[in-house]
């Protein structure tokens, strides 16, 4: 696993200062953030009011059960743009041939096509948890993109992760499924760290997600976070063994799955 002992220099106050604010419904939620490159890199997208917010949310200047909204108000930073179009699931299906898009609450974000390590790691990571529901007999189904998610089962919200595994089968329909998978997997892009880190984050976790893992290949980290009654984080490397949070007797060992000369994972290779 990983050394949680690292913490970005920007940063002054042991454990609590090792946090991201996780703005998730109404209410912060605090992940603990074990990499200060993983900090960083999310912290540099956001505007001057929005860093304010995290550093102070790891300050403990921000209690726990603070509503971000009205912290922001306060700050004079809205939540949400008036001018902004809000689309529809509608919107998705009238995209042309071979354009590809999500909805996270009425905002549409366009996908970049995926890479060949990106592939090889969807392949690979499908085959080995495939196998192994197929090996227990379960009732729990796999799905790579693109395979459609209404994570609200509403016309706001659609989204293609790139590994949906989905254990309740009543959700799925000839469009792909309604709600919110068990698990999801996303592998991250240069282009779609944002997206990974941040967006779906929040919103995989309101909707219901119980297991959500980013697969870095630039950093060669996993990040997996379990959601529901008892939230949980880990970070690991390539080269552990990550236990399944809805599997129990399921670890991945992602660098046991690219075993390839020619696969690089630095970010210039992306």
């Amino acid at each position: 696993m990983i050394n949680h002992s690292l913490s970005p220099p920007s940063l002054k106050n042991g454990d609590a200062l090792r946090c991201v604010a996780i703005f998730a419904s109404d209410k912060f939620l605090l992940l603990r953030a074990h990499n200060s490159d993983t900090i960083i890199t999310i912290l540099k997208d956001f505007s001057k009011p929005f860093i304010n917010v995290v550093s102070a949310a790891a300050d403990q200047k921000i209690p726990r059960t603070a509503s971000l909204r009205n912290y922001l108000r306060k700050e004079g930073v809205s939540m949400a743009s008036p001018n902004k179009q809000s689309y529809t699931t509608e919107d998705i299906y009238s995209l042309p041939d071979g354009q590809r898009a999500e909805l996270i609450d009425g905002t549409m974000y366009m996908m970049a096509p995926p890479n060949r390590i990106h592939q090889k790691l969807v392949s690979e990571l499908t085959q080995v948890i495939g196998n192994h529901i197929k090996s227990k007999k379960g009732s729990c189904e796999i799905y790579p993109a693109p395979f459609a998610v209404f994570l609200n089962a509403d016309e706001k919200n659609y989204v293609e992760p790139d590994i949906s595994v989905i254990c309740d089968t009543d959700k799925l329909t000839d469009k792909g499924c309604s709600g919110a998978p068990n698990w999801i997997i996303e592998i991250v892009s240069p282009g779609s760290q944002r997206m990974d880190y941040l967006t779906k984050l929040f919103k995989y976790r309101t909707a219901g997600v119980r297991e959500y893992w980013i697969v870095d290949p630039s950093r060669e980290t996993v990040q997996a976070y379990l959601f529901g009654d008892s939230e949980d984080f880990h970070q690991f490397s390539f080269t552990d063994s990550a236990p399944v949070g809805i599997f129990n007797d399921l670890q991945i060992c992602i660098a046991n799955l690219v075993k390839d000369p020619a696969a690089s994972y630095g970010a210039s290779n992306l």
